[in-house]
């Protein structure tokens, strides 16, 4: 047997042994689905038809990360605040969609550029709904597709979800990184990028001028929910040849009454 097939051989049995606890983790996971609140040691054996030591070991591991709760030893399991948590961002992330996707479909085939959806998840901006313009039209296949992750200072979705932080927030979040350069326009002066975000909620948008990729430009501004926070975002992006500076000017205007329209219908009233 040659080392190449044994090496091979290993990684495979180490794939299967990975593969085969995730399912059973998963096996565990859904046996609250369809019973009572609280699930016993044994009883979780019986649900699953898995070795009571297995599913000892797996919801061990489950408990210390968060994602199930013991409340002492012997006691019943439950579902954790991780889970929980999950539940409650997939839930609030499929209502702003929902309710955003009529009003981007709207202004996207007024202009026929590409509408955008993003929110906040932990430091980034992730796009959660894009309607393109049509076949015809220029695609803009570059960051903004569905699930794409970006940095917040540098695209007019980030800075949006930035400039509407706290203070505090914003000396987290400074803190953490230096401000790169993606492209020559990227703003990596900190004093400078301050001003660029109190700009942003003096104005109620924000534009990304080629900083996060050279030939594409962005214009973003806040939707709010009921309470006033500023939950997502919503963006036109396009290539530079056709989102010159008077086009961009021209969809100021746009781009802020598609989000007032959003959060208008998320229970938001303007003061």
């Amino acid at each position: 047997m040659s080392k190449h097939y044994d090496l091979e051989y290993q990684f495979s049995h180490i794939e299967n042994i990975i593969m085969n606890t995730v399912e059973k983790t998963l096996v565990i996971l859904e046996a609250f689905l369809n019973e009572e609140q609280e699930i016993g040691l044994s009883r979780l054996a019986d649900l699953t038809g898995l070795n009571i030591s297995i599913v000892h070991r797996i919801i061990s591991t489950l408990v210390k990360k968060g994602y199930i709760i013991q409340p002492f030893p012997r006691a019943k399991y439950s579902l954790g605040p991780k889970l929980l948590k999950f539940g409650s961002l997939t839930i609030s992330r499929v209502k702003i969609r929902n309710i955003a996707l009529p009003f981007m479909k709207k202004l996207n085939r007024e202009i026929n550029e590409c509408v955008n959806l993003a929110i906040l998840d932990s430091d980034e901006a992730v796009y959660i709904e894009c309607v393109e313009p049509d076949e015809s039209n220029y695609k803009l296949r570059i960051f903004t597709q569905l699930g794409a992750r970006v940095p917040l200072y540098c695209t007019g979705v980030g800075k949006v979800l930035l400039a509407y932080m706290t203070e505090k927030e914003w000396e987290q979040y400074f803190s953490e990184r230096d401000l790169s350069h993606r492209t020559p326009n990227t703003i990596t002066d900190y004093k400078q990028f301050e001003k660029e975000l109190l700009y942003i909620k003096q104005d109620g948008f924000s534009v990304d001028n080629e900083e996060m990729e050279l030939g594409v430009r962005c214009i973003a501004a806040p939707v709010r929910d009921h309470n006033g926070n500023v939950v997502a975002t919503v963006s036109i992006s396009g290539p530079t040849t056709r989102l010159t500076t008077p086009k961009i000017r021209q969809f100021e205007s746009m781009i802020k009454d598609c989000a007032s329209d959003i959060s208008h219908a998320m229970g938001y009233i303007a003061e």
